[in-house]
């Protein structure tokens, strides 16, 4: 019997921890397992001296699609969770660890965009210091239509990237963002072809991994220092509102509706 293939890359190499989402078939849905592992692999970092840079990138053609909405109906039948509270709080956690040590890593943050990003996949994007992507991609949060509201810090992020009227048609429309809309504002420093994204990406890698590591490491925490405690508040609000959403009708609804067209395509 074959191994299952690792849908969570993880390789440390000359300084540089490479997280890679390697889920191509399902366009990189996170599942709970992988959201454990990555946050997991982030947190571990924070230990290893040798390492001074993580580099987060996707498979193929795409970023990441965010969270796999087939969390809900695995979490709906897993006998281990003791009703809907159970399982909404088992999410809570889950989002609120993984955006905490985005938060936290004391390590350069680095992301190679390969392809489109959505919902947390988009989200999570203004917690790296420093983000590379194909010009093809294109991020978009379709919270509203799936009865959810914003995460990732987005709400805060945002509002301080976009403008607030910007920000509330993408969090709240779905308004799509394009790779060359994502550079205009400073989210993105770089557009690269495909074909050097990860020549590129990892040459900027290897320049910081150059640089003195207690020097490097007291200039990161000052690029981090003053909004930490105002991101840790955020993250920590909005997973409380998330959760109860996940717990509503009207999310639920939306959910199974989704994943109920999803099917009858296949």
């Amino acid at each position: 019997m074959k191994n299952k293939k690792e849908e969570v890359i993880i390789k440390d190499q000359d300084g540089i921890r490479l997280i890679q989402l390697n889920r191509p078939r399902k366009k990189n849905a996170i599942s709970s397992d992988m959201f454990i592992k990555i946050t997991q692999a982030f947190q571990q970092a924070n230990t290893i001296d040798s390492i001074k840079v993580i580099l987060f990138t996707g498979s193929e053609d795409i970023f990441t699609s965010g969270n796999d909405l087939n969390n809900f109906t695995d979490s709906m039948n897993n006998a281990g969770f003791n009703g809907l509270d159970d399982m909404a709080e088992f999410g809570r956690k889950m989002f609120q660890d993984f955006i905490d040590a985005l938060i936290n890593s004391n390590k350069l943050l680095i992301a190679a965009v390969n392809g489109d990003g959505v919902g947390i996949g988009f989200t999570m994007l203004p917690h790296f210091h420093i983000i590379y992507s194909v010009p093809g991609a294109s991020f978009n949060a379709p919270f509203m239509a799936l009865g959810q509201t914003p995460e990732g810090c987005s709400t805060y992020t945002f509002q301080r990237i976009f403008g607030r009227s910007r920000a509330t048609e993408i969090l709240l429309q779905g308004d799509k963002v394009t790779a060359k809309d994502a550079h205009n504002c400073g989210l993105i420093s770089k557009i690269i072809n495909k074909e050097q994204l990860m020549q590129e990406t990892l040459k900027t890698a290897k320049l910081f991994v150059s640089y003195p590591k207690e020097t490097l490491e007291d200039a990161i925490g000052l690029l981090n220092k003053w909004n930490k405690d105002t991101l840790i508040q955020v993250n920590a609000e909005e997973c409380r509102v998330i959760k109860e959403r996940w717990k509503s009708p009207e999310c639920l609804g939306a959910v199974m509706n989704f994943l109920s067209k999803k099917s009858s395509k296949l």
